[in-house]
């Protein structure tokens, strides 16, 4: 029996879709991956399930996602269609790892107070020919994301204050379904309806819910690309947000404080305060390089860019960067298996 379901959230980039099903369909065999697509009809990748004979694999098309309310609408409703224990979420720019997600399931199973379980995530990109379709090429820059850590607290408040100290990115975990499915039904309760805002909601209901562990294997590869939300002229901060829309932060306020109500037996007035107190001010802290490789990297940076004034010095900057920007990682095994897929 298949014990985890990977709902891939997609919103346009069909290219990018069909390249993860061809990964899923080599790589990720043993869940079941559910497509829950909110894009444009003419901007959807169609999806014959006899092309990607070696998963199961299912196709929920929804309207277009306007807005943050259709995209949690199209979550609960792919929710509705999981029968396992487990689900994470995925986008079509993501490389999972079946061997990594392996280990999140044994430990989940073995510790019934952790809500989630993730590994090692680190951004990539791709160095290609093809300024405008980076789908296939080198990978040339890998950088980690998140440092590696779990929250392990007991105290709900203790876990959350660790998060401040040290961001991470919880939104592709490993989570328990029933944990999920009652996040996503309290965000649309409350009305948690601007992006950032939602997707912090989501990160601190999963701490505020249980623990959170991290191990020490490679989960997740993300794709850095120029069709990334964040590369938008119109995105919004999770800061910016909370400027313009005060009343949502507020609900976002509340709903944390009366869920962690749920556990802690204190007044309400003194809980609110400690909420706000936390969950401003956090920010992802860089990964520090040494300042020696940061200079480095700039000057050749400097030379790759000169390079691309021509199609052969184009090619030639391509080489550079293969050469220069290649760092190695303690995954280097894992990661050659993205690299030959993409190459």
């Amino acid at each position: 029996m298949k014990e985890l379901t990977i709902i891939l959230l997609i919103k346009g980039r069909p290219l990018f879709t069909k390249r993860w099903l061809k990964y899923a369909n080599q790589n990720l065999k043993n869940f079941n991956i559910i497509i829950a697509d909110g894009g444009e009809e003419i901007d959807r990748y169609e999806i014959h399930e006899s092309y990607f004979p070696n998963i199961n694999l299912s196709q929920i098309v929804f309207p277009f996602d306007r807005d943050i309310k259709t995209f949690q609408s199209k979550i609960i409703k792919a929710l509705g269609s999981v029968s396992t224990q487990y689900v994470c979420m995925m986008s079509n720019d993501d490389f999972i790892f079946q061997d990594s997600i392996f280990n999140q399931i044994k430990f989940l199973d073995n510790n019934p107070d952790y809500s989630a379980s993730r590994g090692d995530v680190f951004d990539f990109a791709i160095n290609s020919l093809n300024k405008k379709n980076q789908l296939y090429g080198d990978i040339y820059s890998i950088f980690r994301l998140f440092y590696p850590i779990g929250y392990n607290s007991n105290d709900v408040l203790e876990r959350l204050k660790d998060y401040k100290k040290c961001y991470s990115g919880l939104w592709h975990s490993i989570i328990r379904t029933e944990v999920l499915k009652e996040i996503i039904n309290r965000s649309i309760k409350n009305n948690i309806s601007s992006n950032q805002i939602f997707e912090r909601y989501v990160n601190l209901m999963i701490l505020i819910s249980g623990k959170v562990y991290f191990d020490n294997s490679l989960y997740l590869l993300h794709q850095v690309h120029k069709e990334m939300q964040t590369e938008n002229e119109d995105f919004l901060s999770f800061e910016n947000e909370v400027k313009m829309f005060p009343h949502i932060y507020d609900n976002f306020i509340k709903s944390l404080t009366d869920f962690i109500g749920r556990q802690k037996k204190e007044d309400s007035t003194i809980l609110k305060r400690n909420v706000l107190k936390i969950t401003k001010g956090i920010y992802r802290k860089s990964i520090k390089e040494s300042e020696e490789s940061l200079v480095g990297d700039k000057i050749k940076l400097s030379l790759v860019q000169f390079l691309k004034k021509s199609e052969l010095l184009l090619y030639l900057s391509i080489k550079l960067k293969n050469k220069f920007f290649r760092k190695k990682t303690e995954y280097e095994e894992q990661i050659s298996l993205v690299r030959s897929f993409l190459n």
